[in-house]
């Protein structure tokens, strides 16, 4: 449908099909669904777009974008096969499961970027002109696009993770303006944080707790 906006913050529209469209004006697009499902929204100017799913995963199946407005995603478990795109901030959060972004999906935001999870963190591309905020509390940040961005952040950059950052075999890659604070409670193989790139002060800092290996481009 379009129209200036479809629901509100406080009274979201309440859905069971298992895929939703939804286009808007400057009102903001505001859908809560029931069983899982997957969304495309579209907004115009500052609309917010608020999409969410009580039970089940949610899928990002089109892109989904606003003119300046926030985009604020919330699922059990969230699969992101399509774009986020706006001037404003993005928030992305799951609250039982994994969040996985497909290999070639990106969002991008004007604002600060906060991506959170119970579950593994699979990332595509992160842009902002801002801060970006990626947090795992049972899981790993992992890399799911090869050697493409996962991060790049025009101010500081906040990476933590219940299990590792990266692999061994497949590090995180980033491109940093400020600081980059990581920290990691996991150490499979030996390993709880690999990362590639460039970060404001060519170093990156984390606490003495990190159990174990940490590299940077290959330099323990």
């Amino acid at each position: 449908a379009g129209r200036s906006g479809l629901g509100a913050p406080a009274a979201p529209i309440g859905t069971t099909p298992g895929a939703v469209t939804a286009t808007a004006g400057s009102g903001g697009v505001f859908i809560t669904e029931t069983d899982g499902a997957s969304f495309s929204a579209t907004a115009t100017g500052a609309g917010p777009v608020g999409l969410a799913s009580t039970t089940g995963t949610l899928t990002i199946a089109g892109t989904t974008s606003t003119g300046t407005g926030p985009i604020a995603i919330t699922g059990g478990a969230i699969a992101q096969n399509a774009n986020l795109t706006t001037g404003g901030p993005i928030t992305v959060t799951t609250t039982t499961g994994p969040l996985t972004m497909a290999a070639g999906s990106q969002s991008t935001a004007g604002g600060n970027i906060t991506y959170q999870a119970t579950g593994d963190i699979t990332l595509g591309s992160l842009t902002s002109g801002a801060a970006v905020a990626v947090t795992s509390t049972g899981g790993s940040i992992l890399d799911g696009n090869a050697t493409d961005l996962n991060v790049s952040a025009g101010a500081s950059t906040s990476l933590q993770a219940g299990g590792a950052i990266g692999t061994l075999a497949d590090p995180l890659d980033i491109a940093v303006a400020g600081l980059a604070n990581v920290d990691a409670n996991g150490a499979p193989s030996g390993l709880s944080i690999n990362i590639n790139g460039t970060t404001g002060d060519n170093t990156l800092h984390f606490p003495l707790t990190v159990p174990g290996q940490i590299f940077l481009n290959g330099v323990l």
